[in-house]
């Protein structure tokens, strides 16, 4: 039993070894790597973008259609811990 085990989680770092090897070749030329950085970048700033978008919104909506005063709106938004 233990020598099945063995077998069995020595195939399994192996592949590991291999997967890794796939990785590095994958991410290890600056071609590649240029790529998915640019990716997760342009991902950032699209995910920073909307997120703001929808703040304003949400501001505009609360002072325009709710009619809700801004400094009440901004001091506890600003000062959590001076809200009452």
């Amino acid at each position: 039993m233990a020598a099945v085990l063995a077998e069995h989680l020595d195939h399994q770092i192996g592949e590991a070894v291999d997967d890794f090897g796939l990785i590095t070749e994958a991410f290890g030329r600056w071609k590649n790597l240029r790529i998915v950085v640019l990716a997760l970048l342009g991902l950032t700033a699209g995910l920073g973008i909307v997120g703001y978008a929808g703040q304003f919104y949400l501001l505009l909506f609360l002072m325009q259609t709710v009619k809700i005063d801004p400094f009440d709106f901004f001091v506890p938004t600003l000062f959590p811990s001076r809200a009452a």
